[in-house]
């Protein structure tokens, strides 16, 4: 059973060729294959992993083990020292996976925590794009990137500033030149 809110389309029991063969079949002129193998993917910032685990889960863990190690409850203080080696350790994780690329008519995406997950889409379906930034990533140059496509919208945090800009330029400029419609 599939909500109506999601954005996969699920494909049971087969294996990576086989995807590869239906991305082909939907999109024959992608080049997924070759941004895989070559990895043209361009990472998010390290700043990422500082913004989730020393801004939101250092701070709770410090708290919590902190008030339990006060009423000497040692167990309980290695079990959250675990627990937060193992988020960080996720967070890790999720950075290590990010990454987008384009060609001259796609847009693709690379994300996931302990697998991978990609996503192609053609840069003329584009229906709006949005460019994210605070004053700290302003700072290091950084922003986020989401792009709205009929499916739903897809985002991609703290990459370097230029490149969003460059994104969302060449995007909407092949979305404004094409003729398709992106239904």
């Amino acid at each position: 059973n599939i909500s109506a809110n999601s954005n996969k389309i699920l494909v049971p029991s087969i294996n990576p060729e086989e995807s590869q063969l239906l991305i082909d079949d939907a999109y024959p002129s992608n080049q997924l294959k070759m941004c895989i193998s070559q990895n043209t993917f361009t990472a998010i910032s390290k700043r990422f992993i500082l913004r989730n685990v020393g801004f939101k889960i250092f701070p709770l863990w410090l708290l919590t083990a902190g008030a339990t190690y006060y009423n000497d409850k040692l167990m309980l203080t290695g079990v959250l020292t675990a627990v937060f080696i193992l988020c960080s350790a996720l967070v890790v994780l999720r950075w290590k996976r990010w990454g987008i690329t384009n060609d001259d008519e796609f847009v693709y995406l690379r994300q996931g925590l302990i697998g991978v997950d990609y996503i192609c889409f053609p840069a003329y379906k584009i229906q709006q794009s949005q460019f994210i930034q605070n004053r700290l990533m302003k700072r290091h140059q950084l922003a986020s990137l989401q792009f709205i496509l009929a499916s739903g919208a897809i985002k991609i945090p703290m990459i370097k500033e230029s490149l969003a800009y460059q994104m969302i330029d060449e995007s909407l400029f092949k979305v404004e030149s094409s003729k398709r419609s992106w239904m």
